[in-house]
């Protein structure tokens, strides 16, 4: 056996491994995938009646816009924490900013 067909051996045996690993990883990236977005939805589910709750504590409040949302966003954090554990900032934010858009639509659509 020459060493070049040893090397194309081994690169042939090489490719076909890499591409059973490359088949795994994408089905293991999909089902990361899939765990991520049922992760946020049960997030947003309990996050959304938080956020309600820290935006009507924070709109009576004299302070500015964007202290009453960091200081919602602070409120629904804590809750989020304490039944999920550690949770991604911009997630709250994004809940947060979701709630009081909707409450936006809601009113606009009641005084409209």
């Amino acid at each position: 056996m020459s060493i070049l067909s040893l090397f194309e051996g081994f690169g042939i045996d090489l490719a076909a491994e890499a591409a059973k690993a490359g088949a795994g990883l994408v089905q293991l990236g999909e089902q990361e995938a899939q765990t991520a977005i049922a992760d946020f939805e049960q997030l947003f589910k309990t996050g959304v009646p938080f956020a309600l709750a820290a935006i009507r504590d924070e709109a009576p409040k004299v302070i500015s816009g964007q202290e009453k949302f960091g200081n919602a966003c602070t409120t629904v954090a804590q809750k989020l924490e304490a039944q999920f554990g550690p949770v991604v900032y911009a997630d709250v934010q994004s809940i947060v900013q979701s709630t009081w858009n909707g409450l936006q639509t809601i009113a606009a659509g009641l005084c409209g």
